[in-house]
């Protein structure tokens, strides 16, 4: 059982990128509110099948990550729907 977990394991290893964050998508979105200096609104980047990863190590380490995951017809249907209730 051991042995199957080790396998499973090193496969999922091998699959992974050295760096799971595509670079030089690290944005931090300017806070509107001066008042509210102690937060910001960062956005990164991430291969998708790494996600679950990244998330895990942003919320240990104090960050309250959310995933966002663009979906193209998606957006073109609601564009849709926001131009009919105008």
């Amino acid at each position: 059982m051991i042995k199957k977990e080790q396998e499973t394991f090193d496969k999922k290893k091998k699959a992974r990128f050295p760096c799971p964050i595509i670079p030089e998508s690290f944005l931090v979105i300017p806070n509107l509110d001066e008042k509210d200096k102690e937060n910001a609104v960062v956005r990164l980047v991430a291969y998708k099948h790494q996600l679950d990863d990244i998330i895990k190590v942003m919320r240990k380490n104090g960050f309250a990550a959310r995933t966002f995951i663009y979906n193209q017809e998606k957006w073109q249907e609601e564009k849709k729907q926001r131009e009919i209730l105008r």
